[in-house]
């Protein structure tokens, strides 16, 4: 193919891929971590602070933000409460709601941001597959790509994800063209590409044994190493000449990587900026460090001898922590130490059918051509080089898919994406049954159309998508949920549902559980909050009487991995539940406003009565969703929302006694903190 012609196919693709993306994305809400990744990067440009969100990459909070620099946006509010607690959640939602900002258009435009910086991992990802299987393997991982739905979801998300998994393939590349031969400017690529990485997804270690181990093995594979240096070529000869050359080259780019990441932290080892205003505490260590002995030692290790950033360390620390206990739903069922089996089956659930058969083919395909080339393999430059590049990516594979499955961190498959962007490289290899025979090319060029119709019919909706196999999209709540189907992205559509659906003078009360850090205010959505997720966090005590009408939820709160209550219902839950009805009917009664219950509850054992709303709140919240997830919903909306028509009867049958809670207009996040306030004074 002409050079001219091969430039305007990649173009065209990757264009497609970008309208695919931005259109698909610009009718949706801002799902839960887009907010907070926009506000961190926008403090850590203007504020050169970095206390609001350290626990992700910095690089795609500040690649997001940049369309802000240019904007008349108010400053981040140092004088805010949330400024001095480090707190990220209420300081986006003060930005966004209380101050003059417009959410919606912020939000859109660092989405294009990260939608143009995805199209150029795409291009990588071209480059990688053509280096190894030429021009057409190339094309076949470029389709796959534009056209993967969690790619065109994530990959327009304001969230570290997508760059994270960009930047572990560029140090991948890179990884293997340094091994194969040194030169400056293959460093170079590794060092940056190297440090991009660590500021951009806290788990970038995992390069480190991917590293030493594809050492290992391309000095095993080809004993000698070519050094060239300013046009010179020398080449190094045996096992342990070339181990150490490869050794001290993948050392000098650690060193350059490094100074990359102290780079992104302005050379400061405090996160704070001492012309700031300074936090109410500093970090609480002892409560982040993970609970392995080895990893919260290295930790310390560093942060004593300052060999890390603070803001940085702290960020990887707390993911740790956060790795081994965490709520996770799968199929029906629930764990806080997360499933084996989860990210293989999420890969299975949300990979288009074509693209599972394309998979399955190429290993065949790669049986094949290991089978026919034999001894033949190791003695052809080319092909050992094509192995070289390819080590790095299959042991990638290997060591991040093992500490995947092993971790508790089930909330999306969107974890796996630098495992997909590699994957994608490695089927690129079908060029080699494409290049020998007719029937080749038309088994994989119809699978490649069938892979593009499936993308297709999915838009809008790339995160809801789940394939045929297991029911398509209508079915994927019961198996997967959070940011691998909901994510709050579908508020503004629920919004136009009720304006339809529910407009005045025939309006009836709407009672919302939704996950997400979307104000459904801004969006026009009348509601009574149900549940503590999200943005409705602020509004907990969630106890709202109970009336006839719209109950709404989305898919992560129908299914119910952040309640607190054992699984699954027991009679012990059933009493536990009749008895705290029994005392909030004794508390509520002739009561009339908030003042006399605080009074009532202040003079009368406030430990016991926090208990009895906490106990309350949650099994009260637990068998309405019980209910509700064995009722039809009169809509669903783009299948990650659900909506239900209650009348008196179906409150009574999900909770026994609706009438029990607080009055529509209740100020319930000052009770909340008075009683609070007044049981620990008590304590």
């Amino acid at each position: 193919m002409k050079v001219g012609i091969e430039r305007i196919c990649v173009m065209l693709l990757l264009g497609g891929y970008f309208l695919m993306a931005l259109y698909g994305v610009s009718s949706k809400s801002m799902t839960y971590d887009e907010g907070i990744h926009l506000i961190g990067g926008y403090s850590f440009w203007t504020l050169d602070d970095f206390r609001l969100h350290p626990e992700n990459g910095q690089l795609s909070q500040r690649m997001a933000s940049v369309p802000m620099l240019t904007m008349d946006t108010p400053a981040i509010p140092t004088d805010h409460y949330s400024w001095a607690n480090r707190d990220g959640w209420s300081a986006q939602a003060h930005y966004f709601y209380d101050l003059q900002t417009e959410p919606i258009w912020l939000i859109f435009c660092g989405r294009v941001v990260i939608i143009l910086i995805t199209a150029l991992i795409g291009l990588l990802s071209y480059i990688y597959a053509k280096r190894l299987f030429g021009i057409c393997g190339g094309f076949i991982t470029l389709v796959l790509f534009c056209c993967f739905p969690e790619i065109l979801a994530h990959g327009s998300l304001i969230t570290s994800d997508m760059l994270g998994a960009g930047t572990f393939l560029l140090s991948l590349f890179a990884l293997g063209l340094v091994l194969e031969k040194l030169t400056l400017l293959r460093i170079c690529l590794l060092g940056i590409g190297a440090g991009l990485l660590c500021v951009s997804k806290n788990h970038a270690a995992l390069l480190a044994p991917v590293a030493s181990i594809s050492l290992i093995l391309v000095t095993i594979l080809k004993p000698d190493y070519l050094i060239v240096w300013r046009s010179k070529g020398h080449r190094a000869r045996g096992y342990l000449k070339t181990f150490g050359m490869r050794l001290s080259a993948l050392t000098v780019a650690a060193i350059l990587a490094w100074t990359v990441l102290w780079a992104c932290y302005g050379f400061r080892f405090e996160t704070y900026n001492p012309e700031l205003p300074a936090p109410n505490a500093n970090w609480d260590w002892d409560y982040v460090l993970p609970a392995e002995k080895i990893s919260a030692d290295l930790i310390r290790f560093t942060l004593n001898h300052k060999l890390l950033p603070e803001a940085f360390l702290y960020g990887v620390a707390q993911n740790l922590q956060n790795s081994h206990i965490r709520p996770s739903f799968l199929m029906g069922e629930y764990s806080f130490t997360g499933f084996h089996a989860f990210f293989p089956l999420a890969l299975l659930f949300k990979s288009p059918i074509a693209l599972i058969a394309l998979t399955l083919l190429g290993i065949l395909c790669l049986f094949i051509w290991l089978k026919r080339s034999g001894k033949d393999l190791l003695q052809k430059e080319q092909q050992v080089t094509r192995m070289i590049l390819t080590i790095p990516l299959v042991i990638f594979i290997l060591v991040y898919g093992s500490v995947a499955i092993n971790s508790s961190l089930n909330l999306g498959l969107r974890y796996m994406l630098p495992v997909i962007l590699c994957g994608l490289v490695l089927i690129g290899g079908m060029a080699i049954l494409w290049r020998r025979n007719r029937v080749g090319q038309i088994a994989i060029a119809s699978l490649l159309t069938l892979y593009v119709f499936e993308s297709a019919t999915a838009y809008p909706n790339y995160l809801s998508f789940f394939n045929i196999a297991v029911g398509g999209s209508q079915n994927g709540y019961k198996l997967l949920v959070d940011s691998s189907l909901d994510w709050g992205q579908d508020l503004g559509a629920l919004s136009d549902w009720l304006a339809e659906n529910n407009a005045a003078p025939n309006e009836i009360p709407v009672y919302l559980g939704c996950l997400g850090t979307e104000n459904p205010e801004y969006l026009g959505i009348d509601a009574r909050y149900l549940f503590s997720a999200g943005y409705q966090l602020y509004y907990s005590y969630n106890m709202p009487r109970l009336e006839p009408g719209y109950y709404v939820m989305s898919a992560t709160i129908l299914q119910g991995p952040y309640q607190t209550v054992s699984r699954p219902w027991t009679e012990e839950q059933n009493q536990l539940y009749l008895h705290s009805i029994r005392e909030l009917a004794r508390l509520f009664n002739g009561v009339s406003s908030m003042q006399l219950l605080l009074d009532k509850i202040a003079q009368n054992n406030p430990q016991h009565w926090l208990k009895v709303l906490r106990s309350y709140e949650q099994l009260r919240d637990e068998r309405l969703r019980l209910y509700l997830i064995e009722q039809e919903p009169v809509a669903r909306i783009n299948n990650s929302i659900f909506v239900y028509r209650l009348d008196e009867q179906d409150l009574v049958n999900a909770v026994i006694y609706p009438q029990i809670g607080f009055p529509e207009k209740f100020p319930l996040r000052q009770f909340k903190q008075q009683i609070e306030r007044s049981a620990n004074s008590h304590s």
